[in-house]
């Protein structure tokens, strides 16, 4: 059985992998575990309690949608830059534009 605050961070987890859709499972995977990894890095950086630190480093990543959204456009960017098509260019910059106009508010 585990402990609250490690099912709080494996169940913003869960939500994240769901989030990234369809991504490539490969990818989604490595961007769940770099989460992992960072939450636990932050909170004992930071030097607080276990269960206030996870809930404030969570609330810095955003809702698990929110974070998902940027990694598909990251991703997006990326096959836009190896591919060249000025198709996969033109939706990564809208969605990018998308993003930012969504923080702009």
């Amino acid at each position: 059985m585990t402990d609250p605050v490690t099912r709080s961070i494996e169940a913003y987890l869960g939500r994240l992998r769901s989030a990234l859709g369809k991504l490539p499972a490969d990818e989604a995977d490595d961007i769940v575990r770099e989460i992992r990894s960072h939450v636990r890095e932050s909170v004992g950086r930071e030097g607080m309690a276990r269960t206030e630190g996870v809930a404030a480093v969570l609330e810095r990543l955003g809702s698990p949608g929110e974070l998902a959204a940027k990694f598909r456009a990251h991703s997006l960017a990326r096959a836009a830059q190896r591919s060249g098509s000025p198709w996969l260019v033109l939706r990564s910059v809208v969605r990018w534009a998308c993003l930012g106009a969504r923080g702009a508010g």
